[in-house]
């Protein structure tokens, strides 16, 4: 995971991605809403990586993949995706 958060001024430290827990990839993503411009990215175990976006709404995208584009998504959904790609 790698994140930096607008609203609590939070962030990680190291220029790439880390390990964390997926509880912890959550708790980010509720303390992210509300703050425009913060993000979050978490990759799997097959080096998909997924970069979520508050911009007054969800968006999540697929980095490196062909045609990603940001699709907006609500938190539920958005915890339900996260969950699944990292279990894959």
């Amino acid at each position: 995971m790698r994140f930096a958060n607008t609203r609590t001024g939070g962030r990680s430290t190291n220029p790439g991605r880390g390990f964390t827990e997926p509880r912890r990839l959550v708790e980010e993503f509720g303390w992210m809403e509300g703050g425009p411009g913060s993000f979050a990215e978490f990759e799997n175990r097959h080096g998909r990586v997924w970069r979520v976006e508050w911009h007054g709404a969800w968006r999540v995208t697929e980095l490196d993949a062909q045609d990603s584009a940001p699709r907006e998504i609500g938190l539920d959904e958005l915890v339900a995706f996260a969950m699944e790609r990292l279990r894959d």
